[in-house]
């Protein structure tokens, strides 16, 4: 039984265990950040350097982890059963999908185990905007390298990134932050970054899943009703069905929802598809590699990234997993987990916010799979003023 009795009870930093972790974090994103500007792309030799302290970040947390003398012995052991079954990718093509996924599983742990992970994840929005911002405004008078896109008549500019939908996911990132734990004054902030650069750099998915969030912030705690909830159930598995037929049938997707509906997906989804159909072909794939992957990804979808990675049989495990712990949040919380699944898979289909050191992704693992209070902002416990859940950690 629970308590609702008393102040908050979480466990303090075990040093150097909190700290370290939330540090390894803070630098790691703000490195994948770094890696994104255009002169870094330019600059090989300088972006491996970054690639290869980001990767040794994850190898430092991880002995850290694990090693004897210094282990957090709370942390789930979840974390070492899940890399031991992804152990074998480290001899695939798949090694960068599996350092990702680790990593997350690493950090959504322990930063789950320390003190104040809210404020942690609050902190981290709040710099990444300082950041990109900073990034921006060195672009817009100069100092920075920029580049413009045309695409279909619109000219999309990328702000000193590679490339302008980079400059929005950061933004967007910041986003999803505010949105779970219900900072109105941050997602307001976002929502101003995106309306004013919208005009010029013009990403339609992001500026659309922003839409989506804050429609749902305002409204996710009057439309809580059963049916709302089941509708929201029921789109979170036509988004996964959509991504993964995008993948497997790109082509066959795209010539049936122009039948049925008029519209080509190929051009909604900016010609992804096509490039689906000609960088893969899972019809010529062996076995093992249909359903166990092992293949690097060449496609901006996160479904590609698992199917690639970890084949047909993971990333089904994944999308059940999942699916079963959306519905068992909805119960606790109402629509709002939802909403957040929801947008997380809808923005996969066209990109990949999975990697080990973005904050999109770690937010995504450590809301939906360690934290179950993540949420409790949005519940009418929370409005009346009434303690949280003490943690049985």
């Amino acid at each position: 039984a629970r308590p609702l009795s008393g102040a908050v009870t979480r466990p303090r930093d075990n040093r150097p265990n909190g700290l370290f972790f939330k540090g390894m974090f803070g630098a790691a994103y703000a490195l994948l950040i770094l890696a994104s500007i255009r002169f870094v792309r330019d600059d090989i030799a300088l972006l491996d350097n970054i690639n290869i302290v980001r990767i040794l970040l994850v190898a430092l947390s991880s002995e850290l982890w694990i090693g004897r003398s210094t282990i957090d012995r709370t942390l789930s052991l979840s974390v070492i059963a899940i890399g031991l079954i992804l152990s074998p990718y480290l001899l695939t093509d798949a090694i960068v999908s599996y350092v990702d996924i680790f990593s997350l599983l690493i950090f959504g742990a322990a930063i789950s185990k320390s003190r104040d992970p809210e404020k942690f994840f609050i902190y981290i929005a709040y710099g990444s905007l300082a950041l990109v911002g900073l990034i921006a405004l060195m672009a817009t008078i100069g100092v920075l390298p920029s580049t413009s896109f045309e695409w279909n008549g619109r000219v999309k500019e990328s702000f000193g990134f590679t490339n302008p939908n980079t400059f929005f996911f950061y933004i967007f990132s910041s986003a999803f932050v505010f949105f779970i734990f219900r900072q109105s004054r941050g997602l307001i902030l976002c929502g101003v970054f995106i309306a004013a650069m919208y005009v010029s750099v013009g990403s339609r998915t992001f500026a659309l899943a922003y839409a989506f969030i804050a429609v749902g912030y305002y409204f996710a705690n009057r439309i809580n009703g059963g049916p709302v909830r089941f509708g929201l159930l029921l789109a979170i598995v036509g988004i996964s069905l959509i991504g993964m037929m995008t993948i497997y049938f790109p082509r066959g997707f795209s010539n049936w929802t122009l039948s049925v509906f008029g519209i080509d997906s190929d051009e909604l989804f900016s010609s992804r598809l096509s490039l689906m159909e000609f960088d893969l072909s899972y019809s010529t794939l062996d076995p093992a590699e249909f359903w166990l992957g092992g293949m690097k990804n060449v496609s901006d979808s996160m479904y590609a990234y698992f199917v690639n990675g970890f084949g047909l049989l993971l990333s089904a495990v994944f999308l059940l997993l999942m699916f079963y712990r959306s519905l068992d949040l909805s119960r606790r919380y109402g629509a709002a987990p939802l909403i957040f699944v929801l947008t997380f898979l809808m923005i996969g289909i066209v990109e990949v916010p999975f990697d080990g050191s973005a904050l999109m992704s770690l937010l995504f693992v450590y809301a939906l799979f360690y934290d179950r209070d993540a949420f409790y902002r949005w519940t009418a416990a929370a409005r009346r003023g009434v303690p949280r859940l003490t943690h049985a950690r």
